[in-house]
């Protein structure tokens, strides 16, 4: 209702500026509260505000238990805070986020929980992951309201292979979260060879109806699949996107239903 009031936002906006520094108790998703500043206790009530976020976070809180975490699409650094009480010492979170709107509070929201849990690395990369050729990004809002990730032949966004940077920077990642707006086929692409031999968990949002052209839902969960995953739904009834968990091995839930084309 106060976002019907003309000019309430941007007064909301400014009160959360000036208060941000103040430091309030938060509810950690492991029960522990800890002291930190108000932008980062506000993402934990947005995320506890959505009930498909809530399950999201739950399924992928239980399946983590440490190790080095690639967070592709990582916005605000959500899965940084949702995780970093599970993590050993020395682990390393590497956090993929290329919309420059989305970096100012991703560097801020970092830095509050490197200062909260200073026996985790964490790192920002303003980069898009896919399979090294060019992606077109819609900022700040493509179809249906929504950022969108599109290939491209020509000018765009140079992507980065996981493949790559797990060997550049010696990761050993246990997680991999993709949230790449239709770009899902690229990422994985890029990261068969991480996929194949580390065998991290993937917690993998599928756009039903953005995937490039020759490229089904179906194809996608083919490619993962083949390397030996199998998928548990946390949400497939969405319109603009499914999330699913999956694990190397072992017995999934039943898959979703995938329309073809």
């Amino acid at each position: 209702m106060a976002g019907r009031i003309p000019g309430a936002r941007a007064t909301l906006r400014a009160v959360h500026r000036a208060t941000d520094p103040i430091r309030r108790s938060t509810r950690f998703w492991d029960g522990v509260a800890r002291n930190c500043r108000g932008e980062l206790s506000q993402l934990f009530r947005a995320w506890r505000r959505s009930e498909t976020q809530r399950t999201e976070s739950d399924a992928v809180f239980g399946a983590y238990s440490g190790g080095d975490v690639i967070d592709v699409g990582s916005y605000e650094g959500w899965y940084g805070a949702l995780l970093a009480p599970k993590a050993n010492a020395g682990d390393r979170f590497l956090l993929l986020e290329p919309d420059p709107r989305a970096l100012p509070t991703l560097h801020r929201i970092v830095a509050e929980l490197a200062a909260l849990f200073p026996h985790v690395g964490f790192f920002v990369l303003p980069s898009a992951a896919g399979n090294g050729g060019v992606a077109q990004l819609t900022f700040p809002y493509g179809e249906a309201g929504h950022p969108r990730a599109v290939s491209a032949d020509g000018e765009g966004t140079r992507t980065v292979r996981l493949d790559d940077l797990v060997r550049t920077l010696s990761l050993r990642p246990t997680l991999l979260k993709i949230d790449v707006e239709g770009a899902e086929w690229f990422v994985l692409e890029g990261a068969e060879q991480m996929l194949a031999q580390a065998k991290p968990d993937v917690m993998l949002e599928v756009h039903p109806t953005w995937q490039p052209a020759g490229v089904t839902p179906a194809d996608v969960h083919a490619r993962l699949e083949r390397l030996g995953y199998t998928r548990h739904d946390i949400d497939a009834t969405g319109d603009v996107a499914w999330r699913e968990l999956w694990r190397s091995g072992g017995a999934g839930s039943q898959p979703a239903q995938v329309p073809a084309g």
